[in-house]
């Protein structure tokens, strides 16, 4: 192997675990700010649960399909875990 190519691999190598790392940490702020993010997008709580970790998970969602998920920690840190659109409310009747 060239040096170039050592270098290429390691470097992609470093840029995939980076990446994978910053996503399972996802965009953290103060709770307050998350809140003030969720209200400007129109969106409302849907879903709320406790993690078996103990942390309050939380689904927001607007008219237009857009939703947000939101990890919520006790020291008043809320990360978004995740976003998207065509989000929908599936209520299944457990008889």
């Amino acid at each position: 192997m060239t040096r170039l190519t050592i270098f290429g691999t390691v470097a992609f190598l470093a840029a995939f675990f980076l990446a994978q790392n910053s996503y399972a940490k996802g965009y953290c702020v103060t709770t307050k700010e998350a809140m003030k993010a969720i209200a400007s997008q129109n969106e409302v709580l849907v879903f709320r649960g406790l993690s078996k970790r103990g942390h309050l998970v939380t689904i927001y969602l607007a008219t237009d399909g857009t939703f947000s998920a939101l990890v919520h920690y006790p020291e008043g840190k809320s990360c978004v875990v995740d976003f998207g659109a065509a989000g929908e409310v599936m209520i299944n009747e457990r008889k």
